[in-house]
């Protein structure tokens, strides 16, 4: 557990920008992937990627609301350290802040409305 939290934090002893910006990424893709599969299991509405509403109708929602949350979240995880041990390390958070704002408005907002105006 400590190798992974140094990996993550890059050697950091305490929490930076980044890091922050990093577990919203996460919480905001776990919330999309939490209310994409509720909101299709239940028939409020359809999926709106082309590629993951065909994917469902093949392998199921469950199925393909992990496979496309796990894919994003893992090149989160590949890309934050990453970025880090490249130099590039003000990059990167600005990068993974800027993606959760638009997943929070392109898909979590949407989700969350629909839900609230039932």
């Amino acid at each position: 557990m400590g190798y992974i939290r140094r990996w993550l934090l890059c050697g950091s002893k305490t929490p930076t920008f980044g890091d922050f910006a990093f577990l919203a990424f996460v919480l905001a893709q776990y919330l999309d992937g939490l209310l994409t599969y509720f909101g299709v299991t239940r028939g409020i509405a359809a999926e709106d990627n082309s590629l993951a509403f065909q994917t469902m109708s093949v392998v199921g929602v469950g199925a393909t609301v992990m496979l496309f949350k796990l894919a994003s979240v893992g090149l989160g995880v590949l890309f934050y350290p990453l970025g880090n041990r490249l130099g590039n390390h003000h990059i990167v958070p600005v990068v993974l802040a800027s993606l959760t704002v638009v997943v929070i408005i392109r898909a979590v907002a949407p989700w969350a409305y629909l839900f609230l105006t039932l």
